[in-house]
């Protein structure tokens, strides 16, 4: 098992509803351990907050290979992304992460989604600078990992009084979520409405159109099954059968499941399953980085 899982502490929170039917989790977690500098973050359509609990920066890169560098402080909010990013792996991270259900941000952030698709921005230019100071402040004067996730709650909850989604939105999410060979066109039918309304309500709440959506999540599907399934904590990867697996994920075939890897991984099928090491959204890129 990677060091970074084996020595850092962790707790996993699923919040009830009504708050737990617009997110989907919220993760506390101190003391990583990483034996790179760098990973990709690979796309799942999902909208995050996140919450720095040190003084030193964050860095994103431009590139696998280091080149240019954006840092980002105390808080930031993560749009949906349909492409991975690259990410600093500091030795030492401690954060809180909301992450919200697809169309589950929309009500908390307060403005279109697809106004920040494939970026990352202060939280403080989303929601305000007191608000947003005020979520971190109060989680480091809290002493718990239990506290701590309370405190996301309370400000989750305060931000928003109307717990309701649109139904056309919370419909499609649903049956799309699941991945497979969910049919978007027919699921688009199946709301009442014109496919063109649909995918502006789709955009404006989760951030993607239907079908970049549809694609993310079934591609979400298989690599969180190729990690699950196809990796021995002492043996290391096996070698899946890929053209069954394309089969059982609604694939056209092989090749149609080796662009979404291209696409969304930058890599093909065999490099993933070599690179996941049993997690399926985090990828080492080999190599230090300077400063």
């Amino acid at each position: 098992m990677p060091r970074s899982l084996c020595r850092m502490f962790l707790r996993l929170h699923f919040p009830p509803p009504p708050l737990g039917r617009f997110v989907e989790s919220i993760t506390y977690y101190r003391g990583l351990v990483s034996d790179h500098a760098r990973e990709k973050l690979l796309p799942d359509g999902i909208v995050h907050i996140v919450v720095d609990l040190t003084d030193t920066p964050k860095k994103r890169y431009q590139s696998a290979d280091g080149i240019g560098i954006t840092e980002f402080r105390e808080s930031w909010v993560s749009g949906a992304h349909d492409r991975f990013i690259v990410i600093g792996a500091e030795t030492g991270s401690s954060m809180l992460v909301i992450a919200f259900r697809p169309g589950g941000a929309y009500p908390f952030l307060g403005l279109p989604l697809d106004v920040i698709t494939n970026s990352v921005l202060p939280l403080d230019s989303v929601v305000g600078p007191a608000s947003a100071r005020g979520l971190r402040d109060r989680i480091l004067e809290t002493p718990d990992a239990d506290g701590k996730i309370d405190v996301a709650q309370e400000w989750l909850t305060a931000r928003c009084r109307d717990l309701a989604f649109d139904r056309s939105v919370h419909h499609m999410t649903a049956r799309l979520h699941a991945g497979g060979r969910t049919g978007v066109a027919g699921l688009m039918g199946e709301t009442g409405y014109t496919q063109r309304h649909v995918s502006a309500l789709f955009r404006r709440w989760v951030g993607l159109s239907p079908k970049q959506f549809h694609r993310l999540r079934r591609f979400a599907g298989l690599r969180e099954f190729i990690a699950r399934d196809h990796f021995d904590w002492r043996m290391g990867p096996r070698r899946p059968d890929w053209s069954d697996l394309a089969v059982a994920f609604g694939y056209a075939d092989q090749s149609h499941l080796s662009r979404d890897f291209r696409d969304f991984a930058g890599m093909t099928p065999g490099a993933f399953a070599q690179a996941a090491r049993g997690i399926d959204n985090y990828l080492p890129v080999d190599g230090p980085v300077e400063g």
